[in-house]
């Protein structure tokens, strides 16, 4: 008696002729190939050298603001580790602390580019207009269009994008830009009415086609390009309507005002005649052509894990990791989804055939999939037309007298297998698919229980006597639900 022949008498008393094996066998393709090692209950690397240990967080990978205590407990668990333990080094990785720690990078970065901006941007004014309170004139504009952006993403969205507000920061170059031009064009107007009429079309025609640029990214199916879309279109309209409505009342006209010194080279560079040059247009020319030729040598980074930031210690245990998984490759799971059964059935198939067809061109290494268990209701119709042809009456009332003959002989009782008999000519019909996916799922409990008995039991036996009802109790629940 052992916790695994509770499992086996199952199988045997409801396939005495083992017609399951060969189904049973297909699932050794969806096993994945393991030599990780239980000691006292503790998971090893195969090496022995490296002990495993899981946390499962409350919260999901996105929600970074929770997880971010969970990492910082973590990371002062590792520090107090490697101080009271020197010779023991203490690694963690995990798709919830990448999230954090890319967004606390995109903070850091957000932050950094942000200040160095301002810094060259007022640097600048300083040194193209005389009067100090232009900084103040060509900032609030862009720093209103921001303020406008979060306030209206909070009002449309309700949540946006850490990493679009990171990137949005490049807008402010843009933004600036509209503040920047009024300031400029008032040393030519006589008046402020002057000034907006000049300035008015122009500015409202160069940001409604801006906006609608970043407005299309609202149709592609990245959440992070739409949330940086919408973030820079709310942006350059919220600085646009603040241009033509807010800053026009702290503006006089100044025509009777003398340029500032890099204002004037900057107006005698812009004057000159360019395209007269007829050098300067060769020149253009041959670069054109050379620009052209090396566009199309350039090459494309083809891996996405290349988007994210890779925090040191966190690549570190990645790479420990791999090196003690044999199998190198990447592993990506595919899901086909269908607004009926035979439909999703049909994209199945579909994918399966592309994937041998890469299979063959060397581009996919293997494959594994539940197809062998999955059918839709064509292919449930001609199975069990086949099992009907096989199993004639005839041919069930021969292996029936078999059954009983041999059960008399090996001590059971003539009719301990009449139940598996019967299942034999049972009338069987086409299941919902839903139902035969759950049916898969069963069968690979009931797989488990049995084909890993052994490893099971001598673990049950020397390292976790204590737990054998406990395996026994999920023996019978397998049972139960199967």
């Amino acid at each position: 008696i052992s916790p695994a022949g509770f499992a086996v008498k199952d199988v045997l008393m409801s396939d005495p002729l083992s017609i399951g094996g060969g189904v049973l066998g297909r699932t050794t393709e969806l096993n994945p190939v393991s030599d990780y090692q239980v000691r006292a209950n503790h998971v090893f690397t195969p090496d022995g050298n490296t002990l495993l240990a899981f946390l499962e967080p409350a919260f999901s990978s996105g929600e970074t603001g929770n997880n971010d205590a969970l990492v910082g407990i973590v990371d002062a668990a590792v520090d107090s580790l490697a101080a009271e333990f020197p010779t023991v080094d203490v690694h963690y990785f995990g798709g919830p602390a990448m999230s954090v720690y890319n967004a606390r990078q995109i903070k850091r970065d957000t932050y950094a580019t942000s200040i160095v901006a301002l810094v060259i941007i007022i640097l600048f004014i300083l040194c193209v207009f005389k009067r100090r309170r232009s900084i103040f004139l060509i900032l609030c504009p862009a720093i209103y269009g921001a303020v406008f952006a979060l306030a209206m993403s909070w009002l449309t969205r309700g949540s946006i994008s850490g990493i679009a507000v990171g990137a949005g920061t490049a807008i402010m170059g843009i933004a600036l830009s509209y503040s920047i031009h009024f300031l400029a064009h008032q040393n030519y107007v006589r008046s402020v009415t002057q000034l907006l009429e000049e300035l008015c079309s122009p500015l409202i025609i160069g940001s409604v086609t801006t906006i609608g640029a970043f407005v299309g990214l609202l149709f592609t199916s990245s959440r992070l390009l739409q949330d940086f879309g919408l973030f820079a279109a709310y942006t350059l309209l919220g600085t646009m309507v603040f241009c033509l409505v807010f800053l026009p009342q702290f503006l006089v006209a100044q025509s009777d005002v003398r340029e500032g010194k890099v204002l004037r080279i900057i107006e005698k560079i812009s004057s000159y005649p360019f395209d007269r040059n007829k050098w300067l247009i060769a020149a253009l020319v041959i670069l054109t052509a050379v620009c052209g030729y090396m566009s199309t040598k350039v090459g494309f980074d083809s891996d996405m894990m290349d988007l994210t930031y890779w925090e040191p210690k966190l690549k570190e245990a990645e790479a420990m990791l791999a090196a003690q998984d044999r199998d190198s490759t990447k592993t990506v799971m595919l899901v086909n989804v269908g607004v009926s059964d035979d439909l999703a059935y049909n994209a199945l198939r579909g994918t399966l055939h592309e994937l041998e067809a890469l299979k063959s061109e060397g581009l996919v290494s293997d494959y594994s999939d539940g197809g062998a268990f999955i059918a839709g209701h064509e292919e449930q119709m001609r199975r069990i037309g086949k099992w009907k042809a096989f199993w004639t009456p005839e041919r069930v009332a021969s292996v029936s007298e078999e059954i009983r003959s041999a059960a008399v002989k090996y001590g059971f009782r003539e009719d301990a297998f009449d139940g598996a008999i019967e299942r034999l000519s049972a009338d069987y019909q086409p299941v919902v698919l839903r139902f035969m996916v759950l049916r898969f799922r069963m069968l690979l409990v009931r797989m488990l229980l049995v084909r890993m008995r052994r490893t099971l039991l001598i673990l049950c036996s020397r390292l976790m006597k204590l737990r054998l009802f406990r395996w026994r109790s999920a023996a019978g629940w397998a049972r139960r639900t199967i």
